[in-house]
C-alpha cells in the first residue's frame, strides 16, 4: 500500500491579498474608515453564545482606539437580530464601531479576513486553515465539543 500526505482541503477563495489598492477598496466596501482598526469576530456558520459574550464585552469596553468590530453571525439570524437590536439602543458613537453581518460567502470572508488587523474565531479545523491562507492574525477560542 502506498500513502500520500496531503494538506487539509481549503477553498481557493481563501488567499492573502497583497494589492494595496484592492485592500483600500475592500475597506470601503465593508464600511471601515481609513483610520479604523478592523477586527473580525466569527464563531462558525451557526455562530455561538460566545459571540454574544464577546459582543457584550466589546460593547461595554472603554477604549479610545478607533476600532471597528466586524461580527459575522453566519446562519444564526436570531443572534444577528439580537446584536442589531442592542446597537439600536446605543449612542451612535458606540454603535458605529460595530458592523453586524449574516452568512458570508467564502469570497466575502476572505475579504473581511484580509482587511482586518486581527480576528477572534473558534478553533475549528476549517476556520484555522482558512485564516492561515489569508495570513491574518487571530485569537482562537474554544471549539465545539465535537471539534476537540
Amino acid at each position: 500500500h502506498q500513502f500520500e500526505v496531503i494538506g487539509y482541503p481549503v477553498s481557493s477563495e481563501f488567499y492573502h491579498i497583497e494589492d494595496q489598492e484592492l485592500l483600500k477598496d475592500l475597506r470601503k466596501k465593508w464600511g471601515v474608515k481609513e483610520k479604523e482598526i478592523p477586527i473580525f469576530i466569527v464563531m462558525g456558520k451557526h455562530s455561538t453564545a460566545a459571540s454574544r459574550e464577546i459582543f457584550d464585552h466589546l460593547l461595554h469596553s472603554n477604549t479610545d482606539l478607533p476600532l471597528k468590530y466586524l461580527f459575522i453571525c453566519g446562519k444564526n439570524n436570531e443572534l444577528k437580530n439580537e446584536l442589531e437590536k442592542s446597537l439600536d439602543e446605543q449612542d451612535f458613537s458606540i454603535a458605529e464601531k460595530f458592523s453586524i453581518q449574516g452568512c458570508l460567502s467564502s469570497k466575502e470572508m476572505n475579504e473581511v479576513m484580509n482587511i482586518s488587523n486581527m480576528g477572534i474565531s473558534k478553533a475549528g479545523a476549517s476556520s484555522v486553515i482558512e485564516i492561515m491562507a489569508t495570513q491574518a492574525f487571530v485569537l482562537l477560542m474554544h471549539s465545539y465539543p465535537w471539534e476537540i
